[in-house]
């Protein structure tokens, strides 16, 4: 039985797990005199212990993957263990061999607690060396994991891994645990099996079946077994016979011949499968008639379409050539064709004297569009109606269709009446009623412009086409530099001479300041109206050039 070390599972959760003290069947004098070691998840206790026979395992950090309780309990710290999986635990009891646990002092008091841990140190320490040592069976046999060179001869089964030469004979198995690994040199002869893999060198004859790789064969060895690996042989000075598998021959052209019997073939033939499926040489196809194939073209199969496959002669496919015609070019190059157009078109943008369009019946019947009347750097757009437009006489040229007619006058004299007018895109002469602009006028019905609504808030820029009387509300975001236009297209105010007009301005207590270029104040203005809280009417008129204003207190 052992006497410092148990072996057990435990199952990994997403918090902490916790091995119980009565699991821990042997007792300890500290709790860093406690070692515990866990396997790979998943990993049968053979393997587990077979790692911890090579000291490949570690031992884990106390109280960083696992605290030991007060009462024995060891409890592994969250992450240690991966959730759902389980893991082989090794516990065992190292005591301190180098130190005493207690150290007497001349004079002082002996107790019986000192005296039993001081033996129980002793009883640990050999208890601990009796777990380590080899143990001999009755039946002769020993129990051991040997670290070292194993020198003699070993009759039996050797189950385990080897790390080192075996320089006697084993007669019996060598097996290692988990497919066993051996790693050294076999230089004696092996009678049982080797189940493993072998790294160094198998020196003597190989009776039985050997399956696995092998690195360099160095000598002509005996195989009477079946040779069952793919190989990964770098170097092997023999010959392997067609009948196991090789090819008689150390070269690879020569082995190339005797695989596919070259030398009895007829030059130029090549290697295919006959009607029974085996490989014979024989005369290549197309040597003579061509092979059964043919080309054909592709395409969308609508609207005209010309393939240039004509047919197939013998070996030959004949293809259609390519004829360049009227204003078109065909250029050959190494790996293409190139096909542009020489004439008969201008790109975009053509000139106005080009016609753009003629006659289906009369190509002497032609049109163009003059684009003389335009201004210098504009782009004008002519946007179709969704009906036809005939601008022929009698015909419809705008979506909405409309005529004009007055009486005849003579010069100077008064239009009596006119029908068809919507609009006032045509010179006025004199209109009967209609008011003179160069005389005295007394208006008779009511004359007002509304105030314009339509600006954002914090609006900068007030267009004087737009309206008269603006409505401007600024936020507390404020107004910055604001500017007067006459329209979006137009800054100069040339044309807004004599406008006047009001501004009715909400402010929530936003900065505002004004473009000195065209605007002109009473310093008092802007100490009114920016940064304050209220509603303000401001005055302006134009002269041209700038806009002056005036403004009121906060209106109440």
């Amino acid at each position: 039985m052992a006497y410092s070390v148990i072996y057990t599972t435990a199952t990994g959760t997403a918090t902490t797990t916790t091995i119980a003290t009565s699991v821990v069947t042997f007792s300890y004098l500290k709790k860093s005199h406690l070692e515990v070691r866990i396997s790979g998840a998943g990993d049968t206790t053979a393997a587990f212990k077979t790692a911890l026979g090579l000291d490949s395992i570690t031992a884990l950090v106390q109280r960083t993957a696992y605290n030991v309780a007060d009462n024995g309990d060891i409890t592994f710290v969250t992450g240690t263990l991966a959730n759902g999986s389980v893991y082989q635990v090794e516990v065992r009891r190292n005591s301190a061999i180098t130190t005493r646990y207690v150290d007497f002092q001349s004079g002082s008091v002996v107790t019986e607690a000192d005296l039993d841990n001081a033996a129980t140190q002793q009883l640990y320490l050999s208890q601990e060396l009796d777990d380590s040592v080899a143990k001999l069976r009755e039946d002769g046999t020993v129990a051991a994991t040997f670290t070292g060179d194993l020198t003699g001869d070993v009759t039996g089964n050797v189950t385990g891994n080897v790390t080192g030469n075996v320089t006697g004979n084993v007669t019996g198995d060598l097996t290692g645990a988990s497919a066993g690994t051996h790693t050294g040199a076999v230089v004696g002869d092996v009678t049982g099996n080797v189940t493993g893999n072998v790294t160094g060198n198998l020196t003597g004859n190989v009776t039985g079946d050997v399956t696995g790789n092998a690195d360099t064969v160095t000598t002509n060895a005996n195989l009477t077994g079946d040779v069952t690996s793919t190989g990964n042989t770098t170097a092997y000075n023999g010959t392997v016979p067609v009948s196991k598998g090789g090819t008689g021959q150390t070269t690879a052209q020569a082995a190339i011949d005797a695989l596919s019997q070259s030398s009895s073939a007829t030059t130029n033939h090549v290697l295919t499968k006959d009607s029974s499926g085996n490989a014979v040489w024989a005369e290549p196809p197309g040597a003579s008639g061509g092979e059964a194939n043919t080309a054909s073209n592709v395409g969308s199969g609508s609207g005209t379409e010309y393939g240039i496959f004509k047919q197939k002669t013998g070996v030959d496919i004949e293809l259609k050539k390519l004829k360049q015609g009227t204003n078109i070019t065909l250029t050959e190059n190494t790996s293409d064709i190139t096909i542009e157009s020489t004439g008969g078109g201008d790109s975009l943008p053509i000139v106005d004297s080009t016609a753009v369009v003629k006659d289906p019946s009369d190509a002497t019947k032609l049109a163009r569009i003059d684009a003389g009347a335009i201004t210098t750097g504009t782009t004008r757009v002519i946007t179709m109606g969704d009906r036809d437009v005939d601008l022929a006489s009698g015909g419809t040229f705008a979506e909405n269709s409309h005529s004009h007619s007055y009486a005849a006058q003579g010069a100077n004299g008064d239009i009596s009446s006119m029908t068809g007018l919507s609009d006032d895109g045509i010179p006025l002469a004199k209109v009967a009623d209609a008011a003179g602009l160069s005389v005295n006028q007394a208006w008779s019905g009511i004359q007002r412009s509304p105030f314009y609504t339509s600006y954002a808030d914090d609006t900068a820029t007030f267009y004087m086409r737009n309206a008269q009387n603006w409505t401007w509300t600024v936020s507390a975001s404020g107004a910055s530099s604001v500017t007067f236009e006459l329209e979006s297209e137009t800054s100069a105010l040339t044309d807004a001479n004599g406008q006047s007009g009001f501004i009715l301005l909400t402010n929530s207590g936003g900065t505002i300041t004004l473009n000195a270029t065209t605007t002109d104040v009473d310093t008092d203005l802007l100490t009114t109206i920016s940064g304050a809280t209220g509603t303000f009417l401001l005055s302006y008129i134009c002269d041209g050039s700038k806009v002056y204003l005036t403004n009121s207190k906060a209106l109440s």
